[in-house]
């Protein structure tokens, strides 16, 4: 959409404050998510392991915004806001994008767009709290199966795809001998960096 399509988005990407001096208050996905929904710190939401939910007695944003009457959504690609720890309340539309879909890790800024769109169609004036949280894109390695499939090396087979070229690489690193790639994996890495 052109910005004089959503002019509300157009003024905000123009007039909003940014944070350069913002502190994540953990290292956890889940527990920094947690706190910028809640307001509180991690030791207050209690998100201070990677396999905790989010406590339904914690009031969120989207709950707060959906009592005044503001339409919600939550976009995640990451799945540590799923559901399963505790980021569907209070949301009217929720959207979880596994990465392992095979689908373009733009999807939740893709569906976020379109929910927007669709709700300023039907209302104007209604008013709108959107949350998207995508997941981190590392070009070379955000790459479609489409794209892998023209890739070189033909029928390649071996450990650098996509998903974990990058962890495969910083344990080639480690070793004494980092000739441990092949001709073949390195025309891999050559091709999904181009």
């Amino acid at each position: 959409a052109s910005p004089d399509a959503l002019p509300a988005l157009a003024d905000l990407a123009q007039n909003a404050t940014v944070f350069m001096a913002h502190r994540a208050p953990s290292t956890m996905i889940s527990s920094v998510a947690a706190s910028l929904l809640t307001g509180l710190s991690p030791v207050a939401h209690t998100l201070t392991d990677p396999a905790m939910r989010l406590p339904e007695a914690q009031t969120t944003l989207a709950e707060v915004a959906r009592d005044a009457a503001v339409r919600t959504g939550f976009f995640t690609g990451v799945p540590f806001t799923f559901k399963a720890f505790g980021f569907a309340q209070g949301w009217e539309k929720l959207f979880e994008h596994a990465p392992s879909s095979g689908d373009a890790a733009t999807m939740p800024l893709d569906t976020a767009a379109a929910w927007i769109s669709e709700i300023a169609k039907e209302d104007a004036n209604a008013r709108l709290l959107a949350v998207v949280h995508p997941r981190g894109g590392h070009p070379p390695w955000e790459v479609s199966q489409k794209e892998i499939a023209t890739l070189q090396p033909t029928d390649y087979s071996g450990p650098i795809e996509t998903r974990r070229a990058a962890q495969t690489i910083a344990k080639a690193r480690k070793k004494k001998n980092r000739d441990v790639l092949s001709p073949v994996d390195r025309d891999r890495i050559h091709g999904l960096s181009m």
